[in-house]
C-alpha cells in the first residue's frame, strides 16, 4: 500500500459537515477568461489560499453568487477577488486581483459547535498506558487509562480512557504511550486519526463498536460472469467485503457501487485498462481509521458496449436500461447474496468519465436507488444532464463532482463547472451535500483518480459511528422477503 503520500492527503481532506448556508454576492462586470471568487479563512472558503478560492457563479450575470455551508457561530474573514478562470490557471497563487481592499468579517448565524468529549477502549498487555491526545498547536494532552475488564485472553486487559476537548467537527489525532514498551502508533504514520469520538482500538485498527476477538481481513472477490439479461450481454463483478465481515454475522453493510469494475481494486489490477484506482487499499485504510464506514464495494465490469450503456438516452444512448440492470438485476442479486442495506441512505454510486457520467445522470434520474453519487472528471460534453441540473426540481441527494486541470482539455474542467453552476442556479449550497473539487494538474487517468478517492470516500460514506437501519418493505423499489 502506498501509505505515505495517502496519508498526507487523508491529512488534507475530511468528510464535510453540515453547517449554515451563507449567501454569498457581488454585482461585478469582467471580462471574457475571467471569473469572480471569494476567499476566505475558513477551509470552506479556501483557507486563504488563492488557488482553493471558491469560484461565484455567473448564472445572473453580472451578479455572481454562491451559497457556502458554513460551521455555526464561527467569526469569518473574506474577501472577493478575479481571476483568470482558465485550466491553466488555476493552479497559480498570483493570479489574483482583490475586489474587496479590506477583509469583510462575517459572523455566522447559530451558536458555535461545542467541543466533543469522547472514550477511548483499547485492548493492550501493557500495565499503565496513556492516552496521549495531539493538540492543533503541538503537544499533548495526556490521559491515564483505568482499568475496563479483562481482555481477549490472559495478560490482556481492556482499558477506558475518558476524553475532553476534542474538536467540534472533523478528525483528531492520538497515540498511546506504553511505558517501557514505547509507543502504540499506527502502520501509517505517528498518529492514529479518526473523526470517531467513541471508539474501540484493536490491533492497530479504530471500530465504533466492539468488534469480535480476532477479525478477518477486508476481501475482494470476482464473478466472472454476470448475465443481464436487460442488455443481453455478460461482463464480471468485483466485490469488496470490508473486514470482519465473517465474524460480525448480525451486521448488515451499505453499499458503493462503482462503474468500469475491472479498474476498480489493486486485487485485480491485472483485469484494468490502465492500472487500478487502488479502491480495496483506500477503503480499508479508511476503515482502519474509522472514517468510512465498513460497507461493500461492488465494482460493476464494463463491456464493449460501454460507450451506449453510459450515455443517457437524451444525449443518445443507453443508460436508462443501465440503470435498470443496476437497480432490477444486480442489486437485488447482491442484496440476496449478502448482508447489505437496502435504502437508498445507504447506497451510493460512483464512477469517472463516462462512469462519471453515468453516476451524474444515476443521481438525477433515480434518486430512489442511490442517495450518495459522485462524478469523477465526468464526460459533460455530453451537456443534456447539465440543462436538467439547472431546471427541473432539485433531488433529495448527495452528490459530488470533480476533475482535473491537465491535458488537452483541462480534464474537463470547464465543463464540470458548468454542472456545477447550474446546480447552484437551481439551489444547491456547497457543503454536506454537494461538493465541488479541482485536482489541481491532475489528467484523466485511473491514477489521478486513485489519488483522490479518500476524499470521494469520505464523502460518501463517512464513518459516523452509526449504523443505517435497514428499511421496512421496499427495498431499490423491490419487495424483499
Amino acid at each position: 500500500m502506498r501509505l505515505a503520500p495517502l496519508l498526507a492527503s487523508l491529512l488534507a481532506s475530511a468528510a464535510p459537515a453540515a453547517g449554515v448556508p451563507v449567501h454569498f454576492e457581488i454585482n461585478h462586470t469582467t471580462t471574457f477568461g475571467t471569473s469572480v471568487y471569494v476567499l476566505g479563512d475558513a477551509p470552506e472558503l479556501g483557507a486563504d489560499d488563492i488557488t482553493r478560492a471558491i469560484k461565484l457563479s455567473p448564472h445572473a450575470y453580472p451578479v455572481w453568487q454562491a451559497d457556502v455551508e458554513l460551521p455555526p457561530g464561527t467569526q469569518v474573514q473574506y474577501r472577493y477577488l478575479t481571476r483568470l478562470d482558465s485550466a491553466s490557471q488555476v493552479g497559480n497563487a498570483s493570479n489574483a486581483t482583490f475586489i474587496s481592499p479590506q477583509p469583510i468579517n462575517l459572523t455566522v448565524p447559530g451558536d458555535p459547535l461545542a467541543p466533543r468529549s469522547g472514550t477511548v477502549r483499547y485492548f493492550s498487555g501493557a500495565d499503565a498506558p496513556v492516552l496521549q491526545v495531539l493538540q492543533p498547536g503541538g503537544g499533548y494532552t495526556s490521559v491515564p487509562f483505568a482499568d475496563d475488564g479483562p481482555g481477549r485472553g490472559p495478560g490482556e486487559r481492556l482499558w477506558r480512557a475518558d476524553v475532553t476537548g476534542l474538536p467540534p467537527a472533523g478528525p483528531w489525532q492520538f497515540r498511546i504511550d506504553l511505558g517501557t514498551l514505547g509507543l502504540d502508533t499506527p502502520p501509517y504514520g505517528a498518529h492514529y486519526i479518526t473523526a470517531l469520538t467513541r471508539l474501540w482500538l484493536q490491533e492497530g485498527q479504530i471500530y465504533s463498536y466492539r468488534p469480535a476477538p480476532a477479525v478477518s481481513a477486508p476481501r475482494v472477490v470476482k464473478i466472472n460472469v454476470f448475465h443481464s439479461a436487460l442488455l443481453n450481454n455478460d461482463r464480471p463483478l468485483y466485490i469488496y467485503f470490508p473486514r470482519g465481515y465473517d465474524e460480525h454475522t448480525t451486521r448488515r453493510y451499505p453499499v458503493i457501487y462503482m462503474h468500469d469494475g475491472q479498474n476498480v481494486f489493486q486485487a485485480f489490477v491485472q483485469d484494468s485498462f490502465a492500472g487500478s484506482w487502488r479502491a480495496d487499499e483506500t477503503a480499508t485504510l479508511l476503515i482502519s481509521q474509522g472514517r468510512m464506514s465498513e460497507c461493500l464495494i461492488v465494482g460493476v465490469g464494463n463491456t464493449s458496449d460501454r460507450f451506449d450503456e453510459y450515455i443517457p438516452p437524451e444525449s443518445g444512448g443507453d443508460a436508462d436500461l443501465t440503470i435498470a440492470m443496476y437497480r432490477d438485476e444486480i442489486a437485488p442479486m447482491i442484496d440476496s447474496a449478502h448482508r447489505t442495506l437496502t435504502s437508498p441512505e445507504a447506497t451510493a454510486v460512483c464512477g469517472s468519465s463516462l462512469g462519471g457520467l453515468l453516476s451524474a445522470y444515476f443521481a438525477w434520474q433515480e434518486p430512489s436507488f442511490a442517495r450518495h453519487c459522485a462524478g469523477l472528471s465526468s464526460s459533460f460534453q455530453f451537456g443534456e444532464i447539465i440543462a436538467r441540473f439547472a431546471s427541473e426540481t432539485p433531488r433529495d441527494i448527495r452528490l459530488w463532482l470533480d476533475s482535473g486541470s491537465a491535458g488537452g482539455s483541462g480534464d474537463g474542467f470547464v465543463n464540470t463547472y458548468a454542472a456545477r453552476d447550474a446546480l447552484i442556479a437551481n439551489g444547491y449550497a456547497l457543503g454536506d451535500t454537494f461538493q465541488h473539487f479541482v485536482a489541481i494538474g491532475a489528467g484523466h487517468s485511473e491514477a489521478a483518480w486513485s489519488a483522490r478517492l479518500d476524499r470521494v470516500f469520505l464523502f460518501l460514506m463517512p464513518g459516523t459511528g452509526e449504523t443505517p437501519t435497514a428499511p421496512a418493505g421496499d427495498a431499490h423499489g423491490l419487495a424483499l422477503d
